[in-house]
């Protein structure tokens, strides 16, 4: 994946590093993804995708799927 910028034309999600918003946008792609799959997707390593999901989960742009264990979603923000 190209790194995600303003400029690259990628959205903006304030608080965000590269490599989170990389793990947000193949999540937001795959909609329910493991980390294994996150870290394929986004080409980052997947000890990495596992502290950035952590993150993301804590500032609410993802969540645990409450149906199998170890897959992740993505929450829908409203931009307002």
């Amino acid at each position: 994946m190209a790194t995600p910028s303003p400029e690259a034309g990628w959205p903006t999600y304030p608080g965000l590093t590269a490599q989170e918003m990389l793990i947000l946008q193949a999540l937001l792609e795959l909609q329910e993804a493991a980390e294994s799959a996150l870290a394929r997707r986004s080409g980052v390593s997947e000890a990495h995708v596992t502290a950035a999901l952590d993150r993301l989960v804590r500032l609410g742009y993802a969540q645990q799927s409450d149906e199998a264990e170890g897959l992740y979603r993505p929450i829908a923000r409203s931009p307002w």
